[in-house]
């Protein structure tokens, strides 16, 4: 029962009938008071008998058994990305009585916090919601809402927590000066990363991007516009240089790629558009963060027709249709149906001479190179029990690897000449294109889809990028493999995720000739030839893999970590723990600036290493709060 509760100063009209939830919630009254003061007796026992620490479980325990709680759910991402310590929280149905009440037992639950964790000084903050509400927020409570005097007797330091303000990157100025990012300020420092101080104004804030052409780019804050700061350390409206302007557009939102292929289903975003962030160049080639990584190219190479033949599957377990997870993937692609139903090997099929008696027919493609197979064969099977093996010819003048974009709707695998090209959507995003390196011998080749249909939904959309195409030409028949392909030009963002296991990517980083990526499961790099990535080293050990951001210092490689710095040895291969004097190590921000390393932390710190991270010396904010 979630009853309407009357507004803050709202009188119930007595001449009006009452409703039958307003009664329901003037019976339950007298227990919900009853039991919020067993909660507050609850709570001065922990006052009286105050523990150091406590793990958020046997915190969601002593709620649950103590405090009226039926749920209980910290929220790990706001803590990450706000600070502090956030909680969710349901009561049991006598307690929807009101929001002063809710907020009561919020607030109690807060002061149960501090006293279960009494060396903790950061925030905390629980949020009541009724569990058939969903999101909506019906109470909240913070450390704040306990007032001076409580924190003044329990908190460590005696003052209530200060916000959490982290660092989310340094720029490094053209004249050797450092800017830092927070989420509260900019700063600024001094040659060598000493004497910090702010750069911006509380009501003028200032987000700093790029340093270029003599001059450091920033925008303001809520705002979709670039500044520049001038020579008198002002900031003002600015044109992006020429070289930088890309940069530019996708720091300040102007950059996006499709969230998902209206084709293959619906998006996570509302406009149906994902952005483009943190944009990085290696050499010519231009990389940036969506949904993992995507590349830039300035052309793509649609295939225009196939030749296919159509056999019926029999998958059939729970659940195939709902996710394309590794097993259905492999069930599909891996089992040769064609083999099972006709006694002729798949493979045949990815030849010169594949056998006639089968029963080819022929599909287009639209310009983009999408073929709607679903439109175009109109199989009578039922959804999820077809397989389509879609057959083109690939000319190339001599031996290369050109890489292969594609999209779609089931499990996909991929043949070259009767072989099979590992791991071709084994990591992959059903909702994003895909991009992969295919072999080629000299002259003619045979090139194979291999496609599940999964739904009412059916089709692939399949392009050539520019590495490699030049002097290639691809028909649905031999005779016609004379014809060039006709590129679609313009600016065309594709992913390149492949391999990449962990998609939630926090930064890109170029570090003498190669691209790495730290991502929410390690740091990866990327091979530009074979179009793929792998694990720079194996995982840390007895640390985080979670890793922010990457530097390059002195040949060696370093990232930021939750757990602190590590430096990847060269010769051992191996991460190696830099965190030597480092008090605070959620460490979000790391780099490398005339001769020093820099590394900023979830806290808002900023430390200082000037011997390649053996040790480290804090140079901004003061000491830290302990932490869970």
């Amino acid at each position: 029962m979630l009853a309407r509760f009357p507004r803050a100063g709202e009188a119930i009209d007595g001449d009006r009938r009452v409703t039958a939830a307003e009664a329901e919630v003037a019976r339950l009254r007298p227990a919900a008071a009853e039991d919020l003061s067993r909660v507050k007796d609850a709570v001065n026992v922990l006052a009286r008998n105050r523990q150091v620490r406590t793990t958020d479980e046997t915190v969601g325990e002593w709620l649950r058994e103590n405090a009226s709680a039926t749920h209980a759910e910290w929220d790990g991402w706001l803590e990450e990305n706000a600070g502090g310590k956030h909680l969710f929280v349901a009561y049991r149905a006598e307690h929807y009585v009101g929001r002063q009440h809710l907020f009561d037992m919020a607030l109690e639950v807060v002061r149960a916090y501090h006293h279960l964790n009494a060396d903790y000084a950061g925030s905390v903050g629980v949020e009541v919601r009724h569990l058939d509400s969903g999101d909506r927020s019906l109470a909240v409570a913070a450390s704040w809402d306990l007032g001076d005097g409580f924190h003044r007797r329990f908190s460590p330091g005696g003052a209530a927590p200060a916000p959490c303000s982290p660092v989310t990157g340094f720029v490094i100025g053209p004249a050797g000066e450092v800017f830092a990012n927070q989420a509260g300020a900019l700063l600024v420092s001094d040659v060598g990363g000493t004497n910090w101080r702010r750069d911006d104004g509380p009501t003028a804030r200032i987000e700093a991007l790029f340093a270029a052409g003599g001059g450091v780019y920033g925008r303001g804050y809520g705002a979709r516009a670039l500044v520049a700061r001038g020579p008198s350390g002002a900031w003002g409206a600015a044109a992006a240089p020429p070289d930088h302007a890309l940069v530019a557009s996708a720091f300040l939102g102007e950059l996006s790629t499709p969230d998902i292929d209206p084709r293959i289903g619906q998006g996570n975003e509302a406009d149906g558009r994902r952005d483009i962030t943190d944009i990085t160049t290696r050499g010519e080639d231009v990389y940036g963060v969506s949904d993992g990584a995507v590349t830039l190219r300035d052309a793509v190479y649609p295939i225009p027709a196939w030749r296919v033949v159509v056999t019926p599957n029999s998958v059939n377990f729970p659940g195939a249709e709902a996710a394309f997870r590794a097993r259905y993937t492999e069930t599909v692609i891996g089992h040769d149906w064609l083999l099972a139903n006709g006694g002729i090997r798949e493979a045949t099929l990815a030849t010169m001479q594949p056998p006639p008696e089968l029963d080819w027919q022929h599909v287009r493609a639209d310009s983009g190179g999408w073929v709607d197979l679903q439109d175009q064969l109109q199989p009578a099977a039922p959804n999820g029990l077809t397989t389509a093996y879609m057959v083109c010819y690939v000319d190339a003048p001599d031996a290369r690897r050109v890489a292969l974009n594609t999209m779609r709707t089931g499990a996909l695998g991929v043949w070259v000449n009767g072989r099979r090209i590992p791991d071709a959507w084994d990591v992959g995003d059903e909702y994003h294109d895909n991009t992969i390196s295919i072999p080629l011998r000299a002259g003619r080749n045979a090139l194979m889809i291999k496609l599940g249909r999964l739904g009412n939904r059916w089709g692939v959309q399949a392009r050539l990028l520019p590495e490699g195409a030049e002097g290639v030409r691809v028909a649905a028949e031999l005779r016609d493999l004379g014809k060039p392909l006709a590129p679609v030009t313009g600016d065309v963002w594709v992913h390149v995720n492949h391999m990449l296991t962990s998609r939630n990517v926090h930064a890109l980083h170029v570090g003498g000739d190669r691209l790495y990526a730290a991502t929410h499961g390690d740091v990866w790099v990327f091979s530009a030839g074979e179009l793929r990535w792998t694990r720079l080293a194996r995982g840390v050990v007895d640390g985080p893999n979670v890793a922010y951001a990457l530097t390059t210092h002195d040949g060696a490689v370093y990232s930021a970590r939750k757990g602190g710095i590590y430096r990847l040895d060269p010769d051992t291969h191996v991460w190696e723990a830099r965190s030597a004097g480092l008090d605070d190590r959620h460490v979000r921000a790391i780099a490398s600036a005339g001769g020093v390393l820099l590394a900023g932390t979830h806290q808002g710190h900023i430390y200082l290493s000037a011997d390649d991270g053996r040790n480290w010396e804090r140079v901004h904010g003061a000491a830290p709060s302990l932490r869970l």
